[in-house]
């Protein structure tokens, strides 16, 4: 009996040494185990930016926000080498509809040389895959004298776009994603108005018009704000860049890409400079 009651003892102890080591534990899930995936034990661990980390602790919602106090900018300008090529004049006779809103002759736009032998409708932007805020200001394409203006734009990933026509002619509004997440779309617009789009991800779009095959435009869809396109001196400045060495492209529908590495400081303004030729 005394025997069995030593042994009684024994396992009660053991018993109760097992509770107290599995309280200890936290119920048979590790600490460290709660904290990797953010569990109750740190419910911020997964995502908590690490400190001193200005521009994850600046980020809402996922996005990051653009910071002009600590943000640079980017100037430059598209040369062209060589002879200016001569504009190309659209003929326009077989489409009496635009023949008659189009009050000046119009030209050929996938390869402008400004006069000054700079390039028009460059696209140039930082490459990132960073993802910022969205403005609630939408972009803006409008159908005007049976052209695309602009030619080429740039607009944020989930960014609304507003597609205009200002003709009162029939147009068709084609966009063809090069990308596989947006979706190609196909509509007409027989009178002046508005539609509304919206790009997810990011891309290179061609819109057409399947009325008027001239026409023509491209879209470059960005995960931020950081982009320009070149006008009729061939200039491009980018604001609000963070601060540090990005590499900088060049797209031209053309002339492919190019690609640029710069180095921005808070405050101050870096320059870029590109060269195209046929």
């Amino acid at each position: 009996m005394k025997r069995m009651h030593d042994k009684t003892l024994w396992m009660l102890a053991l018993g109760i040494a097992g509770v107290a080591i599995s309280a200890a534990c936290g119920g048979g899930e590790s600490r460290s185990r709660k904290s990797i995936r953010g569990g109750a034990e740190n419910p911020t661990a997964a995502n908590a930016p690490a400190a001193g980390d200005g521009a994850a602790a600046a980020q809402s919602g996922g996005l990051k926000k653009v910071d002009p106090a600590t943000a640079g900018s980017i100037t430059g300008v598209v040369k062209w080498d060589g002879a200016r090529p001569a504009p190309e004049a659209l003929d326009l006779s077989g489409n009496p509809d635009c023949a008659k809103a189009v009050k000046e002759t119009i030209y050929k736009e996938d390869l402008v040389v400004n006069a000054d032998n700079t390039v028009a409708n460059a696209l140039v932007s930082i490459d990132t895959n960073d993802r910022y805020e969205v403005p609630a200001e939408p972009a803006v394409v409008d159908q005007v004298g049976c052209r695309y203006i602009p030619h080429v734009f740039a607009l944020q990933a989930g960014q609304k776009l507003k597609i205009k026509s200002s003709d009162p002619t029939l147009h068709n509004v084609h966009y063809i994603p090069t990308g596989d997440e947006n979706t190609e779309d196909n509509f007409a617009m027989p009178a002046p108005g508005v539609r509304e789009r919206t790009f997810n991800s990011a891309d290179w779009i061609k819109f057409k018009c399947d009325v008027h095959p001239w026409m023509g435009a491209w879209a470059a869809v960005k995960t931020h704000p950081f982009f320009a396109v070149t006008g009729t001196d061939g200039k491009f400045t980018i604001a609000n860049v963070p601060a540090g060495t990005h590499t900088l492209v060049l797209k031209h529908e053309s002339l492919g890409e190019q690609t640029a590495t710069v180095t921005v400081e808070a405050g101050k303004v870096a320059t870029a400079e590109f060269t195209l030729k046929k």
